[in-house]
């Protein structure tokens, strides 16, 4: 039984209540060598380059990373030979072997073992380290893969994000979360929420947040649970060959009316593991045996044994020619099976994810305000900027929401939200380096009155906030009342040199630019320096001579990005074709850049070839002026090799897009009121 939760601590103590003290213990797990460590194992034992062992091993940290980040729902979509160019894949898959190797025992992350009676006796227990606590725990002496041999049962207490963020929701409002009962009844007929997926506004709700699904979500538009169940599971790799037929809605058949009459509460699809299970069973398979089957599809178990999916595909040719007669279609209903039961979800596991992603939506729809408040302040404990980014800017494009600004003496301690005038204001703890009591600190001494910046910098020192805090709370306008960005950092440079101090050298002096006459105003001169300075006023007077020079498009830009992280800054005065690079990966044959439109604010990510990015190479930073970009079909492997050159086959994919960045300029000195 699979179960999802946001905590683990209540449904351990309900399960012992019922069973006893002892009928509930987490499973153990054997620990065996991940990809990179298997690689880098087989690479150091086989001499294999270190260009090459590198190289691997980079991708590699961008799958973990990549896995690392991902919704725990959508682990089962990422794939590590996704993440290595075509080129290297055969060598990394040479190191598959090593994976088989032990390494540890551990505590199991979610797989429990419950039992009416006492696994003490049953089975034993014993002690490992747990992964989420880094405490030693006991655990039941056994591997989740034996219990069904035993016929004992398993209860996976999986912690997954989007239950306990539901719970947040909801209790923002002073309301616990409706039954599923309550549920139904709140969505059926509701156009609010089903537009959530029509529109596309799925941003943190469950099961439809990749770009690819949002844009299958508003082709389907799913009208009611059972709908929204089936696309769930439809979106699922292994029913990629009818994935357009099914968003479209047009009519399917499998090719054979027994089978159709069958299938006719799934359309003829065989979404859910229930239709293979019906299938196989049809064609003369106890029933008993066909989930038996499908673990073996899904877990690879037959390729490991040749012989057994022989005789299994022997019986069910048996039971096709009893039930329907000649063979001609059975091939075809074979690879149907194949491909679905690798990863179809049993009907139960789709519809209980469609209940989590339903109770979002419906309350993005009906609490719009909240929703984001809420969303926003959570991945703002996770440290989750990609999501707090694609939050912020769903918000701005749909509901006319605008981002407020970090300002000193406004209440930055949280991500909070004006409804009335539609304003999104940002939590300073996001900053990196800066904390909740950071936050804190500021928000307290904002709540003063100041005559000039050097009183606030005067404060800031005395709670211990040091130049880079400082320097980057000027970057992004957090001072702004007092001056312009690049004054107030010169400011400070300025406060740092002269503040307190009765001397200063003349090399200090001609560096900071700062006359011999306004140092004699306020000092007495010697051979090398200035001393018995009157620091306060030769201060203020040299601030007084900071010549102004307004941000440049670019330092404005780099600015959010450096500091924030996340970069927000538009203006529609700028060309549509400026681009600032703001994200950039170079791989061997590959290149993958994200690019913002100063113009929009949108995001855009494009791809290169290598060889031609090197003739014209740019940073992180930069801003393009694009000329031209390429759209193209997105293509994913066949599974067939060609058989002259032995490489992949690959195909195009009809609703999947990527584009290509062909002819561009740098022009990181353009400035707003010129373009």
């Amino acid at each position: 039984m699979d179960l999802n939760v946001a905590t683990q601590e209540p449904f351990v103590k309900a399960a012992k209540k019922l069973l006893g003290e002892h009928g509930c213990y987490p499973l153990m797990a054997i620990e065996k060598l991940k990809e990179k460590a298997a690689w880098q194992l087989y690479a150091g034992a086989n001499d294999v380059s270190s260009e090459d062992a590198n190289r691997i091993s980079k991708y590699l940290d961008d799958y973990n990373k990549a896995l690392k980040y991902a919704d725990e729902e959508d682990k089962d979509f990422i794939h590590v030979e996704d993440y290595i160019p075509e080129e290297y894949v055969d060598l990394f898959k040479q190191s598959n072997e090593y994976q088989g190797i032990t390494i540890n025992l551990k505590v199991h992350a979610c797989g429990h073992f419950i039992f009416d009676g006492d696994i003490r006796r049953e089975v034993g227990l014993i002690s490992a380290v747990s992964e989420t606590t880094g405490k030693r725990t006991i655990c039941a002496a056994i591997e989740g893969g034996y219990l069904d041999e035993f016929g004992y049962v398993k209860e996976d207490f999986l912690i997954v994000d989007s239950v306990y963020l539901t719970y947040k929701f909801f209790h923002s409002i002073g309301m616990e979360v409706p039954t599923s009962e309550e549920l139904r009844e709140m969505i059926e007929g509701d156009h609010k929420t089903w537009d959530i997926y029509a529109k596309g506004i799925t941003c943190c709700v469950n099961q439809c947040e990749k770009e690819a699904t949002t844009n299958r979500a508003k082709k389907y538009k799913p009208q009611n649970l059972a709908e929204l169940s089936s696309f769930i599971a439809a979106i699922r790799p292994g029913f990629a060959s009818l994935l357009n037929t099914f968003l479209n809605r047009e009519p399917y058949s499998t090719g054979e009316k027994k089978i159709d009459e069958l299938l006719q509460d799934t359309a003829h699809f065989m979404i859910y593991q229930e239709s293979i299970m019906k299938v196989l069973s049809f064609l003369q398979l106890k029933m008993g045996e066909t989930y038996g089957v499908i673990k073996n599809i899904s877990k690879k178990k037959y390729k490991a044994h040749p012989e057994k999916l022989k005789e299994l595909k022997e019986r069910l040719k048996d039971g096709w020619q009893i039930e329907i007669g000649e063979l001609n279609n059975f091939n075809n209903i074979w690879e149907v099976i194949d491909s679905s039961a690798s990863y179809a979800f049993n009907s139960p596991h789709a519809w209980s994810m469609a209940e989590d992603s339903a109770y979002q939506a419906w309350f993005k729809a009906h609490y719009t305000k909240m929703f984001y408040e809420v969303a926003i302040n959570h991945y703002q404990e996770k440290n989750k900027k990609d999501k707090i980014d694609a939050l912020v800017k769903e918000a701005i494009k749909f509901w006319g929401y605008k981002l407020g600004d970090y300002r000193f003496g406004a209440d930055n301690r949280k991500v909070t939200i004006d409804e009335e005038h539609k304003i999104i204001y940002p939590n300073l703890s996001s900053i990196k380096g800066f904390g909740e009591g950071v936050a804190n600190s500021l928000y307290d001494l904002g709540q003063a009155k100041y005559s000039s910046f050097i009183e606030v910098i005067n404060v800031l020192k005395q709670n211990h906030l040091n130049k880079t805090v400082i320097d980057k709370l000027i970057k992004i306008n957090y001072f702004v009342e007092f001056g312009d960005a690049n004054t107030l950092l010169e400011t400070v440079k300025y406060y740092e040199l002269l503040n307190g101090k009765k001397q200063l050298s003349k090399e200090k002096a001609i560096e900071y630019h700062i006359s011999s006459d306004l140092l004699l105003k306020y000092g007495h001169e010697t051979k090398t320096l200035y001393n018995q300075l009157d620091s306060e006023q030769l201060l203020i007077e040299s601030i007084k001579n900071i010549p102004y020079r307004e941000l440049s498009l670019k330092e404005k830009l780099d600015n959010q990005r450096n500091v924030l992280g996340i970069v927000s800054y538009a203006n529609v005065k700028v060309n549509k074709r400026l681009y600032y690079v703001s994200d950039l990966d170079v791989k061997k044959s590959i290149v993958n850049i994200q690019l913002y439109e100063i113009y929009s604010g949108k995001t855009q990510k494009v791809k290169m070839w290598t060889n031609q990015y090197k003739k014209n190479p740019f940073d992180e930073g930069d801003i393009l002026y694009l000329k031209s970009v390429e759209k193209k079909h997105k293509k994913e492997p066949t599974g067939e090799i060609n058989t002259k050159t032995g490489k992949k086959i690959y195909k195009d994919v009809p609703d999947k897009f990527e584009f290509w960045l062909k002819n561009f300029t740098i022009k990181n000195d353009v400035e707003e009121e010129l373009v």
